[in-house]
């Protein structure tokens, strides 16, 4: 049979105002009917824009100059709007990256989930919200049906990536194109993502278009990967052959970049120096020749030929060895760090907040249990690791942490000195030493302020220096992260993410603070982009002696960072630990449940894992289980973890400590003291 969809030298531009960019240049692939084709490379490769000129849903500007789109038999690119609308939702689905600016806020679910039902089929509205019911079911939404009344900012992340599968399943689609479907997911809502994949692939043979930069994804789910970069296809082959062989040196490059089982002390992590070429006016020759270390006078002449029968490639000085793509893991034991003292401490840190059921706000409701009595401690030099799914309180505490909230009960110490307890002046000076890098810099830069007003602007405030003292700082703060100091005259949308991440360090360091929290700083970034800024945590943190709390739900970047981690649970601390013995030695059934659901870029791992290692939603918050908060989800639990609270307790050796009443293979000490490390 010929393929479901067939791309031929597929040309797609996006005319602006001086120039057109040529986001998709030449790009020919096929997919089979039940196939999944991953779509893999950086940010602004030409990924997403293939996957919308399939649904000539293309930006405003951007046309389709030539090639062809053939599905089913059918030329998409001959037909006319009305008829492509006719396939568009209903022969070929499509999962948005970012489901909240996707979902119409003013409508309820069912609504929207039945709207797309109506387009397509005739039926009545009360058929409609079956289906819509139906398909919610399908990708594991609770009580389907209750929720149809429910509006999208009443779901999670994760569930609104649901609700998004399922208006696009809606019709039963022969294809399904999903776009970065589990970027800044945590790893268990990841995880179940890509289970809910697999079950309607084989539920309705449906053909699945994976596009994403994360490789662990790909190595578990795809059948074939084609690898894009500028705008073009240079490598394809099936998903085992790639991982194991690949022949393309930018391939080889993003393989390197991964911080797989890699740590700190195992050296820097490879990054792809530079930024892929603008595609207003392409470079002639290999498209990737300006960042590759093997480049030589051909690859900038003259442009390599796609070439291979069962794995094609584009590269003039290809892999031939391929030994050790990624540097395997040193076999070391983390060593007690009991010289360095405390900087930082928290002991039975309590944030509630209450719930308003009143839109007049005269009647109140109960409370959300954000942080529940969490006790650690930061030693000065070290960067403490903090880990846990989406709503587990680790954002609440970071805050708490800086003092930008303050607690219910409990204290916050800074070299001793109580943050909870100091009134708004005082803590006005404190606040110096403590600063916050947020998850999107994006959003924590003034779009309004040029970037040397916002680097500056701490200065400012704290009234640090004179007007050219300050602008010295700004400079140096440049140099620290790597960006020009002619940066000062831009504003932070001429900046890409990896480069606005690098300012919002920047920013950070302004007052020379002794303690960086930074709230998932790379977990929407490209594999390259994110082992640059790790890269240059690390080294700013050897150059200013600087204290970390690094937040994040990936696990495998945390392990190359941290010395220590946290483990966090609907508002508790359940596990601390050396990093490596969490990751090999885990107590807590949840923390194996969070480090077998690590995505692996090795098919031959990921298509043998056999279950979601933590199955289930994650609890209320305004009403958390009785005892143990994780009981509900635990494999292990028994009546006691329902009537009683476990305490942490401790190895022989007092370095680390775990919550649960049935630990996994260790003896335990009676309590730990988890405050002293």
């Amino acid at each position: 049979m010929p393929p479901l969809l067939q791309i031929t030298d597929l040309h797609t531009e996006i005319r602006m105002r001086r120039s057109s960019v040529y986001a998709v240049d030449g790009v020919s692939l096929s997919l089979e009917r039940g196939e999944t084709l991953g779509l893999v490379g950086e940010s602004g490769c030409g990924k997403t824009m293939t996957a919308l000129s399939v649904m000539r849903l293309l930006p405003p500007g951007g046309a389709i100059t030539s090639g062809r789109i053939r599905f089913d038999g059918q030329e998409l690119t001959e037909l006319s709007a009305a008829e492509m609308a006719r396939i568009r939702g209903n022969r070929i689905g499509m999962v948005f990256q970012d489901p909240l600016a996707s979902l119409n806020p003013t409508m309820t679910i069912g609504a929207q989930i039945a709207e797309a039902v109506r387009l397509h089929r005739p039926v009545s509205r009360s058929a409609a919200f079956d289906r819509a019911a139906e398909v919610l079911d399908l990708v594991r939404i609770p009580a389907a049906r209750a929720r149809l009344a429910d509006y999208p900012h009443q779901f999670s992340g994760g569930m609104r990536q649901r609700v998004m599968i399922a208006m696009a399943l809606a019709c039963e689609p022969d294809l399904l194109i999903a776009d970065e479907p589990t970027t800044a997911l945590d790893v268990t809502t990841q995880q179940q993502i890509l289970g809910i994949f697999d079950d309607l692939r084989e539920h309705l043979q449906m053909a699945l278009i994976l596009v994403t930069h994360d490789l662990g994804v790909i190595a578990g789910r795809a059948d074939r990967v084609n690898v894009m970069y500028a705008g073009r296809i240079v490598e394809g082959a099936s998903a085992g052959e790639l991982f194991a062989r690949p022949r393309h040196r930018y391939t080889e490059a993003l393989f390197r970049a991964l911080p797989d089982g890699i740590r700190r002390s195992d050296g820097r992590l490879e990054s792809i120096p530079g930024l892929p070429p603008d595609l207003s006016a392409p470079p002639t020759g290999c498209r990737f020749a300006p960042r590759c270390q093997h480049v030589t006078t051909e690859c900038r002449e003259a442009e390599p030929p796609y070439v291979g029968q069962n794995h094609p490639f584009a590269c003039l000085h290809p892999v031939t060895a391929i030994a050790s793509l990624r540097p395997s893991p040193v076999d070391t034991v983390d060593s007690p760090q009991s010289i360095a003292e405390p900087v930082l401490q928290c002991t039975d840190l309590v944030k509630d907040f209450a719930v308003d059921n009143s839109i007049l706000r005269r009647r109140h409701g109960g409370r959300i249990s954000a942080v529940a009595g969490v006790s650690l401690s930061v030693r000065r030099g070290e960067t403490f690791g903090l880990v846990g799914e989406s709503g587990c309180g680790k954002s609440t505490l970071s805050r708490l942490l800086v003092a930008l909230e303050r607690p219910t009960s409990g204290s916050v110490l800074l070299e001793g000195k109580d943050l909870a307890a100091m009134p708004e002046r005082a803590l006005r000076g404190e606040r110096r030493g403590l600063q916050l890098v947020f998850q999107d810099s994006a959003a924590a830069l003034d779009p309004r302020m040029r970037i040397g007003s916002i680097l500056a602007e701490p200065l400012h405030i704290q009234q640090v220096g004179s007007r050219r003292e300050r602008r010295a700082v700004v400079d140096s703060l440049l140099d620290d992260v790597g960006m020009p100091r002619s940066a000062v005259e831009r504003y932070p949308h001429e900046f890409s993410g990896g480069q606005r991440q690098r300012l919002a360090l920047a920013r950070a360091l302004a007052l020379r603070p002794k303690v960086v929290i930074a709230d998932e700083p790379v977990s929407a970034l490209d594999v390259s982009v994110q082992a640059q800024i790790l890269n240059l945590m690390a080294a700013l943190q050897e150059r200013h002696e600087l204290t970390y709390v690094f937040v994040s739900h990936d696990l495998a970047v945390v392990r190359y960072l941290a010395d220590r981690i946290g483990v966090m649970y609907l508002g508790k601390l359940v596990e601390v630990g050396p990093r490596d013995e969490v990751y090999e030695r885990p107590l807590h059934p949840y923390t194996r449940g969070l480090v077998e659901a690590v995505p692996v870029p090795d098919p031959g791992v990921e298509r043998t894992k056999q279950s979601i290692a933590v199955g289930g939603e994650l609890p209320p918050a305004d009403q958390p289980p009785s005892g143990c908060r994780f009981r509900t989800r635990c494999p292990l639990a028994e009546q006691i973890c329902a009537d009683v609270e476990p305490r942490q307790r401790s190895t022989p050796d007092g370095r680390h400590s775990v919550a649960c009443h049935f630990p996994l293979g260790e003896v335990l000490t009676s309590d730990a003291q988890i405050t002293t490390g």
